[in-house]
């Protein structure tokens, strides 16, 4: 059951997000290097000054579970034209529990319809994190871009946007296999196609691929940097 200050009841576990304070700067990078393992190539860890500026900048929240911080969200605003979800990370050991998807909820109960239906909402992960895709997925966001190498060799990562609107079965669907991520790479390549469900199967899970219209999408425009993603870390 929701409260009033943003949060909500979990069994005997009480969970809140609040804004990180001017001088969390380093509670909140721990929660970062605690979070992604630094030899991992599917977790990256924010850039030097990146979460610091998100603090100073209003834009990082702190996760609590019974007032302890087990995690965090960063979703930056420094860009008129655009919301960038840099980051949500959970402590691994708290992992598991839906701490995810409540982050992600948090985040888009905070953007108003108008913002959601002009504003281009961007993130980035990896196409083999799929805890993270599946929580994307499921909130409306779809993988429009194949970034390879973005952080590195073999450090690959789906260029994400929240749609404004459901996206509609059609005649030129594909279904693929989630280790079929070459053929995952060409079919983004094409135009309008994306990335709008992670399904499961009897032979493991699969992607579903499927042609979104222009009008589906806030325009990104070039300010962005890269195919509709910033340069910076994303969340893995």
């Amino acid at each position: 059951m929701g409260r009033p200050d943003g949060s909500t009841s979990s069994g005997r576990a009480r969970l809140s997000v609040r804004p990180a304070d001017p001088g969390e700067g380093p509670l909140v990078r721990d929660l970062d290097d605690r979070c992604f393992p630094p030899e991992s190539v599917d977790l990256q860890r924010a850039a030097p000054g990146e979460l610091e500026t998100g603090v100073a900048t209003g834009d990082v929240g702190v996760l609590e579970r019974d007032d302890r911080p087990v995690g965090f969200l960063h979703a930056d605003r420094t860009l008129p034209d655009l919301i960038q979800v840099a980051g949500v990370g959970i402590l691994p050991e708290m992992q598991g529990r839906g701490l995810g998807t409540f982050l992600v909820e948090r985040c888009l109960s905070l953007v108003d319809p108008t913002t959601r239906n002009t504003v281009p909402i961007l993130t980035i992960t990896s196409p083999r994190n799929l805890r993270m895709l599946a929580i994307l997925l499921s909130h409306g966001f779809v993988a429009r871009w194949y970034l390879q190498d973005h952080f590195g060799p073999k450090r690959d990562r789906l260029g994400m946007q929240l749609a404004r609107m459901p996206v509609e079965p059609g005649e030129g669907d594909h279904v693929l296999p989630v280790e079929e991520l070459g053929s995952c790479r060409y079919l983004l390549a094409g135009e309008g196609l994306a990335v709008t469900s992670l399904c499961r199967s009897p032979g493991g899970p699969i992607f579903l691929v499927r042609h979104c219209a222009d009008d589906c999408f806030p325009p990104v425009t070039a300010s962005t940097g890269c195919p509709g993603c910033c340069p910076r870390r994303r969340p893995p």
